[in-house]
């Protein structure tokens, strides 16, 4: 009797503790907020490690840091590399230090477009003219590293070196060619007679992909050639049997290459190896939306987030989809992990941020007003997965604390 009475007993602390564990709650508190003058256009942040004194004078709260941090005196945090802001017709670029004190800052020229380079090194400048547009390459210490005149209307997109820019001449035309120009002038022209192109560069900017719509077949159908190029725009190889190819991304060293190939209704994901050999392919829903991904450290696993509400999280070794997520309404436009991929941060299209860890489980989900994701992607997470850094629609960029 005593027997089953101590079970029962260990037995009502057991859930005891496992009720305790379920009502633990994670919270985002809010630990830094900055506001501008002006509408922010994009950002690039960036993260530093500076004393918890500097990190308070520039407006960071004590629940920012933890309990070794406060120890040693230092933390890690976010500061704004570079903020894009919109003044008038013109934008207005702001450059700053790691201690948040304005380096750099110039205006462009009337109704410029600007995009930032994949790893967030340079920024490309397209200005309009009566005739013809000018291109400047820009570095993120506001350096005009290189310009040049004579291109279309773009905008055209810097590549990830700073040596290249990729774009068409006309926004208005889907069937006018690809160029691809350096400070020299136009390097390559690439013909686009069935319009619906995708490219991308290299996370090192030595290589590009791109596919090309070759013909229509009806009923949504069309044939498409993926090709890969060096960094003299010479071609490496070319594969005509992908149909038509979008949302191209090459892992981190260049291992892995992947695309969406299919038809306007039949999507899949494949993965080529930088020689062009496929080594999966996973059929997907329809309609799968606008797809963006991020590897692992090792290559090894991708995740997949579609502006539908999917993802994927893909063992590359294996061929398995190892867990997928879906939110009917989530609108996922945004995506971010720690170094280990312990937590993956997605951003919504409307006003929400999801927090899962590796094996796919929901740990948050929050609805944060007026987030800026579907304008700009512009979040960071900490590499320890303890904070991230995001900008709200208007003039405002908050991080907050994940407790």
């Amino acid at each position: 009797m005593k027997k089953i009475s101590l079970i029962l007993f260990l037995c009502i602390i057991a859930f005891s503790i496992l009720r305790a564990e379920d009502k633990s709650v994670i919270r985002l508190i809010p630990v830094y907020e900055k506001t501008f003058q002006d509408t922010i256009v994009d950002v690039i942040f960036d993260t530093a490690t500076v004393s918890i004194k500097e990190a308070k004078e520039m407006g960071w709260k004590d629940d920012a840091f933890n309990e070794e941090e406060k120890r040693i005196g230092k933390g890690e945090i976010f500061y704004t590399k570079v903020v894009i802001l919109k003044k008038g017709k013109r934008k207005l670029l702001n450059f700053f230090n790691s201690k948040g004190r304005l380096k750099k800052s110039f205006k462009t020229g009337y109704y410029a477009e600007l995009v930032i380079s994949q790893n967030d090194k340079y920024i490309g400048i397209t200005t309009p003219g009566e005739n013809e547009s000018k291109f400047q390459m820009v570095d993120i210490y506001g350096n005009i590293i290189w310009e040049i005149t004579g291109l279309g209307t773009g905008p055209y997109t810097p590549s990830p070196d700073g040596r290249l820019t990729i774009g068409t001449p006309s926004i208005e035309m889907e069937t006018v060619p690809i160029e691809i120009w350096n400070k020299n002038g136009l390097m390559k022209e690439i013909e686009n007679p069935y319009g619906g192109w995708s490219g991308e560069f290299s996370n090192d900017g030595k290589y590009l992909a791109i596919a090309i719509r070759q013909s229509f077949l009806g009923k949504g159908l069309a044939n498409g050639y993926l090709a890969l190029f060096d960094s003299g725009m010479n071609k490496i190889w070319q594969k005509n049997d992908v149909e038509f190819v979008r949302s191209i991304e090459f892992s981190n060293t260049n291992k892995y290459i992947i695309a969406v190939c299919g038809s306007d209704t039949i999507h899949n994901l494949s993965i080529f190896t930088f020689e062009g050999e496929k080594v999966l392919e996973i059929p997907l829903p329809d309609p799968i939306g606008t797809l963006h991904y991020t590897f692992s450290a090792d290559e090894k696993q991708v995740i997949m987030i579609s502006d539908w509400g999917y993802v994927w999280y893909i063992d590359i070794p294996t061929k398995k989809v190892i867990w997928k997520f879906r939110k009917k309404k989530g609108g996922f436009e945004t995506i971010q992990r720690t170094q280990n991929m312990g937590k993956i941060l997605i951003g919504t299209y409307s006003n929400k941020i999801y927090l899962l860890d590796k094996n796919g489980k929901l740990i948050l989900e929050k609805s944060l007003s007026q987030i800026k994701f579907h304008e700009c992607s512009t979040v960071k997470i900490a590499s320890r997965g303890n904070k991230f850094i995001m900008t709200e629609k208007g003039n405002r960029i908050k991080s907050f604390c994940i407790k």
